[in-house]
């Protein structure tokens, strides 16, 4: 009885997160439609022609935000670069060889975590998706399998959040379908139970869905059997037969949510894209309207007389014979600004631009003269204080998550350098040391 009651109620949580989300997704369509439309399926139904997009005329918008997210992801955390180090907190009295020496095989461990695990497979659809979207999660787990790490990307029709008072984010949810054969890479079959267990074996290319749901301890009875001492609760539903097939627990929320811009009550974050939007709308409609100029002036409508109906020439080399001289072909008289449109075009062009932060994220690159070490200093403490607020929101609910949740899972796995003596009880901060961060 416990077992259903508890079912139930995650269900419910989950379910009316869904709602939630619901009232965005007619506004991340649009967005992605314009600039990134390998977003806009949210019931998981990809069709590839969408990547050309109906409503769209001209490509300034898509292309400034792939300029966007690839800049945000360059300059935050390039592969290349250490981008993020252990710091002891607060000023460090223990500066010995020691120390230093243990900071730097932390770091070194960090990062070549990321690599082995390939966290920046991950990071890419994340920045990706923020333009558009403004939400990205990843998620770290555990696997237990091969005592490693799993980082997962979530596309933003797959999962839910929700918030706490604070409007911070203390819940995550996914319903996700699997193969059966594959609900034996993330459970025991005894975990399954029988019946999930006697499908995977039956079916396994048939599909079943996993609901999964991450929210407080404290919504939950303190003698409730199914939850545990710890802050946060995992529960992974099987709806099939509704049941619990087990629970995590975790004292940190577990999920790395970016959230673009949070406006108020919002539970979602609002994307570089939707703040663009009227500007991409006008651009797309100004680029629409340029282009139907086009097609007029190269390919121009024409008035026949009428005595010709059947029988005129207007392709390459037409001969077209007639008594008259006042009748035969010629082009209706159309009067377009073409200048004034051009100028539309490069006005919208531009205000998408900046909206996008695209000229911070080219201007090195469109530098035609050489620059010193202090100018690109300068360039770049430029885009900090500019992209400051932004930065910092994602360094904190972001990029620092998914660095202590692979440092707690790698310390889980007794696989980080043992702290001298002198700092065993110290705690430590995460520097993030990116150019945006300057």
């Amino acid at each position: 009885m416990a077992e259903i009651d508890t079912y139930r109620r995650v269900k419910q949580a989950f379910d009316k997160q869904k709602e939630v989300r619901q009232t965005y997704e007619e506004l991340w369509r649009e967005c992605s439609e314009l600039v990134m439309p390998e977003y806009m399926d949210l019931e998981g139904n990809w069709d590839p022609e969408k990547l050309i997009g109906d409503n769209v005329y001209d490509g300034s918008a898509r292309l400034a935000a792939q300029i966007a997210s690839a800049g945000m992801f360059g300059y935050s955390c390039n592969p290349a670069d250490e981008w993020a180090s252990i710091a002891l907190s607060g000023k460090n009295p223990y500066d010995t060889s020691a120390v230093r020496d243990w900071i730097t095989d932390m770091n070194t461990l960090l990062m070549a975590t990321f690599e082995k695990y390939d966290i920046y497979r991950h990071l890419i659809p994340a920045f990706n998706s923020i333009v558009p979207i403004g939400t990205a999660t990843i998620t770290v787990e555990e696997d237990f399998k091969n005592n490693g790490i799993r980082y997962r990307f979530w596309h933003p029709g797959d999962y839910v959040i929700g918030t706490d008072a604070y409007n911070l984010v203390n819940q995550f949810g996914t319903e996700v379908e699997y193969e059966n054969h594959q609900l034996l890479d993330m459970y025991t079959p005894e975990e399954l139970g029988s019946d999930l267990a006697d499908r995977v074996e039956t079916n396994p290319w048939s599909k079943t869905t996993i609901t999964y749901m991450i929210i407080p301890n404290t919504l939950y009875e303190k003698d409730n059997p199914f939850t545990n001492r710890m802050k946060f609760s995992g529960y992974h539903l099987s709806p099939l037969d509704q049941r619990i097939i087990k629970v995590d627990g975790f004292n940190e929320f577990p999920a790395a949510v970016w959230r673009w811009s949070v406006q108020g009550r919002l539970t979602y974050g609002i994307g570089m894209a939707a703040k663009a939007l009227p500007d991409i709308y006008i651009l797309n409609q100004s680029a629409r309207t340029r282009i139907e100029a086009e097609q007029k002036m190269a390919d121009p409508p024409v008035n026949i007389p009428a005595e010709m109906m059947d029988d005129y020439h207007l392709g390459p080399g037409g001969k077209n014979f007639y008594r008259s001289p006042d009748r035969h072909i010629f082009p209706v008289g159309t009067r377009y600004d073409y200048p004034a449109a051009i100028d539309a075009v490069n006005r919208y062009t531009d205000l998408v631009n900046r909206h996008m932060y695209t000229d911070f994220f080219m201007l090195l690159g469109q530098s035609t003269t050489r620059r010193t070490a202090q100018e690109v200093m300068e360039i770049q403490q430029e885009k900090a204080a500019m992209l400051g607020p932004i930065v910092s929101f994602m360094n904190k609910s972001f990029l620092d998550p998914l660095v202590r949740e692979t440092l707690r899972i790698l310390g889980k796995q007794g696989k980080l350098p043992q702290p001298p003596k002198e700092i065993m009880n110290e705690e430590y901060d995460i520097a993030f040391l990116g150019p945006l961060t300057i």
